[in-house]
């Protein structure tokens, strides 16, 4: 059973973000066959092209940690290895990181005049998470 959604919106927001690109690649198989290009999520419309608009944005350290630990799914020990780091928990920083600047990225592509969706809330809480390498 997935864990509760946080009452606080922001919060809320990146965790439904987060599950979204947890399920990227099924996603991806439904757009190949023609069968689901956005979804309803609670009142907004998510569009699959448009998730991965702040990849080559993000510095490499929390890129590699997005897509090897958020849209592959490794675990964060796993991952650890996988990025050649010793410090488990610079995974988490870095993917957490990484998932607030994509957040923006897409907020700031699909409503560019901030409507009631927070992406400058999220942006300047992006920029003072995780340090870069």
């Amino acid at each position: 059973m997935p864990r509760k959604l946080s009452d606080d919106p922001e919060k809320r927001r990146l965790q439904i973000f987060r599950r979204i690109y947890t399920h990227w690649f099924e996603w991806q198989c439904l757009v190949e066959q023609e069968q689901l290009h956005f979804i309803e999520v609670e009142g907004e419309t998510i569009y699959f092209h448009d998730l991965l608009v702040g990849l080559d944005k993000l510095p490499p350290r929390q890129k590699e940690a997005f897509i090897i630990h958020i849209l592959h799914g490794i675990p964060e020990r796993e991952a650890s290895k996988l990025m050649g780091t010793s410090w488990v928990s610079l995974v988490g920083q870095y993917s957490s990181a990484g998932l607030k600047k994509m957040v923006a990225s897409y907020d700031a592509l699909n409503n560019p005049e901030g409507k009631s969706n927070d992406a400058e809330s999220v942006q300047s809480s992006a920029q003072g998470s995780a340090h870069q390498e």
